[in-house]
């Protein structure tokens, strides 16, 4: 079910979190390698901090790939409503006739 509350708005995660969480992905994916792998968790711990700087990386990353996509999508629509496109009417005129439908 759609939540009425959540349409429009896109919950954007900090990329300070971002880093955490990744960094955390990375440690918790080296000790169960080591799990898995019947070693002590934390043999060679210079791996651990390998792991968590590629996870934090790859966190700061999504972000700014999340960011950049909903930035070009902006740039797309308002080129296409400045140069009066017939793709931005036709989508326009399709979202009035269903936002007609439902009241």
């Amino acid at each position: 079910l759609p939540n009425k509350f959540a349409e429009g708005r896109k919950l954007k995660m900090p990329i300070s979190t971002a880093a955490w969480v990744g960094a955390t992905y990375g440690l918790v994916v080296k000790l169960f390698s080591n799990g898995l792998q019947k070693n002590r968790y934390l043999k060679q711990p210079w791996e651990h901090v390998l792991y968590m700087g590629i996870g934090a990386w790859i966190g700061v990353k999504y972000v700014e790939l999340e960011n950049y996509q909903t930035n070009l999508q902006k740039e797309v629509q308002a080129k296409l409503v400045s140069s009066r496109h017939p793709l931005v009417a036709k989508s326009s005129l399709v979202r009035d006739e269903a936002a007609a439908a439902h009241h």
